[in-house]
């Protein structure tokens, strides 16, 4: 079985069912949300730590105030 694309990119399995079709929908975007997610902690892994980044531009916001 050859993964095909469909007509909105999602990766349709060859099977013309639609239980099937709306299987691979989800599938795909289970994935999208798992790789958005992933680079998203990679974007967050650029600095320090991300809640002490959070916490450190709180300090900063409070002694200036």
């Amino acid at each position: 079985m050859v993964p095909k694309f469909g007509n909105h990119g999602f990766l349709f399995l060859g099977y013309r069912d639609s239980h099937v079709v709306s299987e691979s929908i989800i599938i795909n975007v289970i994935l999208l949300v798992f790789l958005s997610y992933t680079k998203i902690l990679q974007y967050f892994n650029q600095f320090d730590r991300f809640p002490t980044t959070l916490i450190r531009l709180f300090t900063n916001f409070r002694s200036k105030a």
